[in-house]
């Protein structure tokens, strides 16, 4: 099991990942609830200050595997730069 890089100060980051949890039964696959939600959870995560490496680790130390984490690093990816798999010139923020 993988511990966080940074402890958590408060609940809130918690509940933003039980609810990526949630969505995340599917492994975080390309549909309509992932396209709303996904980026929505990502970028609440990212303003309370939790990176997209402790939100990782946090969901693999909840179980999921490295196929669903890769997953969900492509919907951190859409969340920031626009595009699922962004070659190296597009990785500017959008």
């Amino acid at each position: 099991m993988t511990t966080r890089t940074k402890p958590l100060a408060d609940s809130e980051p918690e509940r933003t990942f039980d609810m990526l949890q949630h969505i995340g039964n599917n492994g975080w696959a390309r549909n309509s609830q992932s396209e709303s939600l996904c980026p929505v959870y990502l970028q609440t995560l990212a303003d309370q200050g939790v990176s997209i490496q402790d939100t990782l680790n946090e969901m693999r130390s909840r179980g999921f595997s490295g196929h669903a984490l890769r997953q969900l690093q492509r919907w951190e990816n859409k969340r920031v730069y626009g595009v699922f798999d962004p070659k190296p010139h597009q990785r500017r923020r959008v």
